[in-house]
C-alpha cells in the first residue's frame, strides 16, 4: 500500500485497468504526479498488467488483407477461432465459426495464429465488455468446448471472469443471460463464474444493485484472479 493515504491500492489498480470515471482518474493522476513512491507503484502495477496482456492475450497482427468491421482489436465472434488451437487438440472440438466468409474469414485467419499458453484443459475467459452479441457467441462456444471434452471422457475446467462493464453480464439487475448461465452451470459443473470484487465495490459505492446471479463467486480483483490462475498453469484469453 502506498504511503499516500488518499489513494488506496484498489484505486490505483482500478486506475491502471481504466475502470475509474474521469474525476477519479484525474485525482489519482494528480496524486501520482506528486508522489514518487506512488509513481513507482503505478509503474510496477502497469508493467505487471502489460506482461499479462502481452503474454496471454491473442496476438494482434499488423498485416491484414482487409480491415475487419470489428476494428480496434475487438471481434464479436472471434472466440471460437481464437480457441481452436488452444483447445481443439486437447478436447477434440472444432468451432463452427471457421466456416465464415468475407470479412469474417479474415478475422478467423488472424485468430487461428493464437498461441496456446498453459494447460488447454483449464481456461480463464476474461470478459470486460457487456456486448450482448459477443457474450452470446462466447456462451455458445463454451458449451461446445465443454460438451466436446465430456464426449471424449475428458475433464475441462473453464472460468468466465468478468470485470468493468462486463460485470453487467453477471448481475441480477442487468444481465439478459440468467437462464442461459444457469442452464450451462447445471449441465457443466466444471464451469465457474467469477466477478471482480473491486468493480462490485465501486458499483456499490455509486448506489448500484450489485446482487450477482446464483453460483457466481467473487475475486478480490480481476488482475489478482488472472495472475493466480496463470500461476496454477491455466490458459488465459480475453474475449
Amino acid at each position: 500500500m502506498s504511503d499516500d493515504q488518499s489513494i488506496s491500492f484498489e484505486e490505483l489498480n482500478a486506475f491502471i485497468d481504466g475502470e475509474l470515471d474521469a474525476a477519479s482518474s484525474s485525482r489519482v493522476l494528480a496524486a501520482i504526479d506528486a508522489d514518487d513512491r506512488l509513481k513507482r507503484e503505478a509503474c510496477e502495477l502497469r508493467g505487471l498488467r502489460d506482461q499479462v496482456r502481452n503474454a496471454y492475450e491473442p496476438a494482434r497482427f499488423a498485416a491484414t488483407p482487409k480491415r475487419s468491421r470489428f476494428g480496434g482489436g475487438r471481434w464479436p465472434q472471434a472466440l471460437a477461432a481464437g480457441l481452436l488451437l488452444v483447445v481443439g487438440a486437447a478436447v477434440g472440438w472444432q468451432g463452427h465459426a471457421l466456416q465464415g466468409h468475407g470479412e469474417e474469414r479474415g478475422v478467423w485467419q488472424r485468430m487461428a495464429q493464437v498461441k496456446a499458453h498453459g494447460d488447454a484443459r483449464r481456461l480463464v475467459l476474461h470478459v470486460g465488455d457487456p456486448d450482448r452479441a459477443r457474450f452470446e457467441n462466447t456462451l455458445d462456444e463454451v458449451r461446445g468446448m465443454l460438451k466436446a471434452a465430456h464426449d471424449r471422457g475428458q475433464r475441462m475446467e473453464l472460468e468466465i471472469l468478468a470485470n468493468g462493464s462486463g460485470l453487467n453480464l453477471l448481475r441480477v439487475k442487468t444481465t439478459p443471460f440468467a437462464d442461459s448461465l444457469a442452464q450451462l452451470q447445471a449441465e457443466f459443473p466444471e464451469l465457474s463464474l467469477v466477478a471482480c470484487g473491486q468493480g462490485l465495490n465501486r458499483l456499490q459505492g455509486q448506489g448500484d444493485d450489485i446482487r450477482l446471479l446464483p453460483g457466481v463467486a467473487t475475486a478480490d480483483s480481476a488482475l489478482d484472479e488472472i495472475v493466480r490462475r496463470m500461476d496454477q498453469g491455466w490458459a488465459y484469453l480475453r474475449v
